[in-house]
């Protein structure tokens, strides 16, 4: 005897099967077939009955705010790009010249103290600077314009 699928008795079961005819006249001479129908329809009524969690209701926008937040969007883009359009472009070659002048005349008066350690007396060395023994204290001065700045010791 041929028994109808797994597949198409779960169609048939949940009726969903366009050979639902066929299968519920097989279904009523067959003693094996009824019991395997019996069985699922048991376990899809258990699973019917099992109580669902109910899930905590989401916070949602207000009806209108998402158009309000576009509307929001498209006006801060607007403005932001006549702004840029509208404004007069920077000319770089002049601030870097108005802003030569007062540095070269801007005067530095930095004292610094520095303690040496070990490595220093090998780069003093390669610097033509005096010998300096690690843990002594050294002073420098730097004195004039920024631009031509030197180093008193």
């Amino acid at each position: 005897m041929n028994h109808p699928t797994p597949e198409e008795w779960m169609e048939f079961v949940y009726d969903e099967s366009p050979a639902s005819g066929e299968l519920g006249r097989h279904l009523k001479t067959c003693p094996v077939c009824q019991a395997h129908v019996a069985e699922w329809r048991k376990g899809m009524a258990t699973l019917n009955a099992w109580p669902l969690a109910v899930r905590p209701a989401r916070w949602r926008l207000p009806a209108g705010a998402a158009r309000w937040a576009a509307a929001a969007l498209i006006f801060l883009a607007f403005g932001y790009g006549f702004g840029r359009l509208s404004s007069p472009a920077a000319d770089q070659k002049a601030l870097v010249v108005a802003l030569r002048q007062p540095l070269q005349q801007s005067l530095l008066d930095l004292t610094v103290t520095v303690i040496p350690g070990a490595g220093f007396a090998k780069k003093a060395a390669s610097l033509s600077l005096p010998p300096f023994q690690p843990g002594t204290p050294l002073t420098f001065k730097l004195v004039g314009p920024i631009m031509t700045a030197k180093v008193a010791f």
